[in-house]
């Protein structure tokens, strides 16, 4: 048997997801590391949910403004009496 050494092809791997199928060896290296023998793997489609629209804000509330009295003219000065 040979043994094979995984090397992603390109960076367009990244971020990916992969299911790999093989056996994982257990932990009795001292340095930590774990053997998998890998028989196959693929490429898992990975599918962004639709993000949901947020409903529109509410417009500011628009103050009204204070009621105007009508205008009233004023009325005439009365004329000064003239003697004859």
């Amino acid at each position: 048997m040979m043994e094979k050494k995984f090397r992603p092809g390109s960076a367009s791997m990244m971020g990916r997801w992969l299911e790999i199928s093989g056996r994982l060896e257990g932990d009795h290296r001292s340095d930590a590391i774990r053997e998998i023998h890998v028989k196959a793997f693929r490429v898992i489609p990975v599918v962004v949910p639709p993000v949901a629209a947020a409903p529109a804000p509410e417009p500011p509330p628009v103050a009204e403004a204070a009621p105007v009295a009508p205008y009233v003219a004023p009325t005439p000065a009365p004329e000064p009496a003239t003697r004859s």
